[in-house]
């Protein structure tokens, strides 16, 4: 379901994309959804750092509209940007809400009449902040404005986004977990952190017979990305 494109500049001037017959993507990223979140018609999916939305239309390309969809994001820039693709793309199954995901219970609602979201979600997409080192053949600044402080920041608030969140993972429910960077303090030790912490409540699920796994540019001549997925066994 993915044609290769040697440039993507102009794109606007194909009627076909203004239509919404098709969405840009990096190839890393679509793996990461189709391969390891494997979404399913009728699941219900919480899609965190989520705009500009590639990941979560993907979802809902994938699920034929038939998924629920909430997508959170901060920045009400990227939201609007979000918000045109939704519509360019004619999809009705993506909900968007502009909340700090650092902020404590984030989607709790006071009102007795709103829906409860605790232990909703039977998966999550985290797609968090990064330093975006596995970007640099096409943004390759980002190996010079980037300092070895900004690894330990970036994990720090990763680990509270997630520590936020899995109140509202269903047991046995699934977390994606992708960043576009090779850094072992933003993924590896950042999980391992956040299961010290979790004791008995989260496991990581093996990628043939890993922890992880990291797809390298040269594999697919497209951005580097970890992934792992974590599993919710316990309140």
């Amino acid at each position: 379901d993915t044609f290769i494109l040697d440039s993507i500049q102009g794109l606007n001037k194909f009627i076909s994309f203004r239509n919404g017959y098709f969405s840009i993507q990096d190839f890393s990223s679509q793996i990461a959804i189709k391969y390891f979140l494997k979404p399913n018609p009728n699941e219900k999916i919480l899609d965190l750092c989520g705009a500009p939305g590639g990941k979560a239309t993907y979802v809902s390309e994938l699920t034929q509209g038939k998924s629920e969809i909430i997508s959170i994001d901060i920045n009400k820039k990227k939201l609007n940007k979000f918000k045109e693709n939704i519509k360019r793309l004619g999809i009705k199954n993506i909900s968007l809400i502009e909340k700090d995901l650092t902020m404590n219970n984030y989607l709790d609602n006071k009102n007795k009449n709103t829906k409860n979201f605790n232990n909703y979600f039977d998966k999550i997409i985290l797609d968090p902040p990064c330093t975006a080192f596995g970007t640099a053949y096409k943004n390759p600044d980002v190996k010079y404005n980037k300092k070895y402080e900004d690894t330990i920041r970036l994990a720090n608030l990763t680990l509270k986004i997630l520590t936020n969140s899995i109140k509202y993972l269903k047991i046995n429910g699934k977390i994606l977990f992708y960043t576009c960077t090779i850094s072992e303090n933003e993924n590896q030790k950042m999980l391992n952190n956040f299961l010290n912490l979790n004791k008995n409540k989260f496991k990581l699920l093996k990628i043939n017979n890993k922890d992880f796994i990291e797809i390298l540019p040269f594999y697919f001549n497209s951005e580097a990305g970890y992934i792992s997925i974590l599993e919710k066994i316990k309140d």
